[in-house]
């Protein structure tokens, strides 16, 4: 009884630092990547272009007017 219960919190204690790290790790990616444009429309290329520049990822145009939405690497 006593070796299954320190087997349990061992696992436990794994896991948790375990799922500490990934949720770290998903909050420094910060994705996508919002660019603000400047005017108040989009243009594809140019959002390629901006994106490449400063991410080095594929973009698109968003939603949002005055955005372009960057990959995550």
């Amino acid at each position: 009884m006593k070796k299954s219960l320190q087997l349990s919190f061992m696992f436990l204690i794994i896991f948790i630092i375990l799922s500490q790290g990934m949720m770290a790790d998903a909050q420094k990616k910060n994705c996508p990547h919002k660019i603000p444009i400047k005017g108040s429309y989009c243009i594809p290329t140019k959002c390629l272009d901006m994106c490449k520049k400063q991410h080095g990822t594929l973009g698109s145009c968003s939603e949002e007017k005055g955005f372009c939405n960057c990959a995550c690497k």
